[in-house]
């Protein structure tokens, strides 16, 4: 079960991927280094089903 997904700079910030492809210039504009996938394995998936959800604790 996919997480998160994303791009990583060259200082360590994940970022949106901006889908550039294989375009060099498009991966140095936003200082592209690698690509990351963040996942639970299928056996979390009940329990991640089962959790409680967070509770809103903003004003309003």
């Amino acid at each position: 079960m996919v997480m998160d997904n994303g791009a990583l700079t060259s200082t360590g910030k994940h970022i949106a991927d901006p889908i550039c492809g294989d375009g060099a210039q498009c991966l140095a504009h936003y200082d592209i280094v690698a690509f990351f996938r963040d996942y639970h394995p299928a056996s979390h998936l009940l329990p991640l089903l089962l959790a409680p959800p967070a509770r809103d604790s903003s004003p309003g």
